[in-house]
């Protein structure tokens, strides 16, 4: 286990942003329910929501100082 989500996380956004294949994987270990988005769906929500893109870095920077430490 490399991490344990709560309500309201999210993965598997670094495919979306870098046009690479995705790499993180999941299981769930309760009833979950989640939203599926596609490239263009994020993309055209940054256009919209630019405050989405400083969120993804804010989280993206603590997910590599904490992989550093």
């Amino acid at each position: 286990v490399l991490r344990t989500l709560r309500p309201g996380d999210y993965f598997g956004e670094m495919a979306l942003i870098d046009d690479y294949v995705r790499t993180a994987s999941v299981v769930a270990n309760s009833r979950t329910e989640v939203l599926s988005l596609d490239q263009w769906n994020l993309r055209e929500e940054i256009r919209k929501y630019p405050v989405i893109a400083v969120e993804l870095l804010q989280i993206l920077g603590r997910r590599l100082r904490a992989a550093e430490q």
